[in-house]
């Protein structure tokens, strides 16, 4: 799939994956759709040919799992100054000694990557007797494992706000799967 006008994408197959190249993107917003079967990411990338804001929606999300990073049992404080409501709020802190949560976007960092040797995805293929896939996304602040059917890519609208502030593009980097 070389030459892929991202603006005109609305449907790829798993395989494309890693021509789309999802790495160096801001994550907006994520979550299950309203009727609970597919999870989508809403995105910003500021790094690639075609940038502005897209949708990923992974189709029949039948399985995901998300921990938060700073949830480890070595490395208690963060989370324990990061608990006051006070973080949660658009206007700075009172106390900004704990991790600020709404700063509303979290850079995905080292991002995508498929998993084709996933155990349930293989399971829930013979359940469901339809191709299944596992995707794992690492930003710096989370981690979520999905075991979809397929997905689909669609542009939302042109400007990279946020990407242009916190993501510094390479000049002529080629994206090497």
């Amino acid at each position: 799939m070389e030459n892929l006008n991202y603006s005109d994408i609305k449907q790829i197959p798993i395989k494309a994956l890693t021509e789309i190249e999802l790495f160096d993107i801001v994550i907006l917003k994520h979550g299950l759709e309203d009727y609970n079967r597919d999870y989508y990411f809403i995105i910003e990338s500021g790094t690639k040919q075609n940038q502005g804001t897209f949708k990923i929606l992974f189709t029949h999300c039948f399985y995901f799992d998300y921990q938060h990073k700073f949830l480890d049992i070595n490395y208690p404080e963060l989370i324990r100054k990061s608990w006051n409501d006070d973080l949660i709020s658009a206007d700075l802190p009172k106390e900004p000694d704990g991790y600020w949560w709404a700063n509303a976007f979290t850079h995905a960092y080292p991002g995508f990557t498929y998993d084709p040797d996933n155990k349930k995805a293989k399971e829930f293929s013979q359940i469901t007797e339809k191709p299944m896939y596992a995707i794992n996304l690492e930003t710096e602040n989370y981690i979520i494992n999905l075991i979809f059917h397929n997905f689909k890519y669609e542009f939302l609208e042109s400007g990279t706000p946020i990407s242009d502030q916190v993501i510094v593009p390479v000049k002529d980097f080629k994206f090497k799967s």
